[in-house]
């Protein structure tokens, strides 16, 4: 090795170090990866709703007794409604007040579903449905609160509700995990997104559209974490609460939808740019990954600005 060879070495060397010691002052500049925001589901495939603390329970999470995606729609043949069939579900907005889950939809009037109040709420027809092959079962509500949806759709829909009486799913979404009790979630008790990686995405994405964590449907949106920094994790405790994080989430065509029109996207962004990066054939050849999947260990609380601490990778 000549001399000119070893100068460019060392300058490489010196430059890579700089480049390392700049990410590391910026992250203890920005302290450690947090809770930003909590946002809980009550109604699948509706709107979230941002709180302040989540319950923390083995299927998934609570705030002030409404549990996340204990209600859901299906069509006159039972299949389950979402927004990958009508997008236009996006636009109906969401409230959380007393006991009542509070709708408004463009052109409806107002709903109010008394969420703690069985004889009010549901009828004694059970149906049973499908969510992703495993079939699962609610409680079909009462003609005031499907009628709501059905004329807002244009089709025939029945309001479901999960009861305590009923089969809880065991989800096989993911192998085996004994632990992995859902209601109506896809797969998993618990999504969580990092903004770092929004952020990303929306670089790539280069102006033809700017996506929020709406699109991605989380329950934890974490600031200070790296891009896709999440991949690596495989246990977390927040708030002395443990997670582990089975595997990441593979994205359908929700994603497309703008939340704010509940319009899909005519050129299928931002799929199509993840579709470039994310594909992890580890998991799936066909579908990109974007987000985490959590399993809470146990039952415990989280809050808004929670520190995240990294004990498994």
């Amino acid at each position: 090795m000549n001399d000119i060879q070893r100068k460019i070495g060392l300058a490489l060397t010196i430059v890579s170090g700089l480049i390392i010691f700049r990410s590391w002052i910026k992250k203890w500049r920005k302290g450690p990866p947090k809770i930003k925001k909590l946002i809980i589901y009550p109604i699948k495939s509706l709107r979230g709703f941002e709180v302040d603390h989540l319950d923390i329970v083995d299927t998934g999470v609570e705030w002030n007794g409404f549990h996340d995606r204990t209600m859901a729609l299906v069509n006159a043949k039972n299949i389950m409604i979402t927004q990958r069939m009508k997008p236009k579900l996006a636009l109906i907005t969401i409230q959380l007040e007393d006991e009542h889950i509070v709708l408004n939809a463009p052109g409806l009037e107002t709903l109010k579903i008394p969420c703690f109040d069985d004889e009010k709420l549901i009828t004694n027809d059970v149906i049973s449905f499908d969510i992703w092959g495993q079939i699962t079962e609610g409680y079909v509500c009462q003609k005031e609160f499907c009628e709501w949806f059905t004329r807002f759709l244009n089709i025939e829909i029945k309001l479901l509700r999960i009861g305590k009486d009923l089969k809880h799913r065991q989800s096989d979404v993911f192998g085996d995990l004994l632990d992995n009790r859902v209601v109506y979630q896809d797969g998993f008790p618990i999504l969580m997104i990092n903004d770092g990686s929004i952020d990303e995405l929306n670089e790539r994405l280069k102006g033809k559209l700017e996506v929020d964590y709406r699109r991605f449907r989380p329950n934890f949106l974490v600031e200070n974490a790296d891009a896709y920094e999440e991949d690596e994790w495989n246990k977390i405790r927040i708030n002395n609460l443990e997670y582990y994080m089975p595997k990441p989430c593979d994205r359908c065509v929700l994603p497309t939808v703008d939340p704010d029109t509940g319009v899909l996207n005519p050129e299928m962004e931002p799929l199509k740019t993840l579709k470039t990066y994310r594909i992890q054939e580890k998991w799936t050849k066909k579908a990109p990954m974007f987000g985490i999947n959590l399993i809470p260990k146990a039952n415990g609380k989280i809050f808004i600005g929670d520190p995240l601490e990294i004990i498994g990778l």
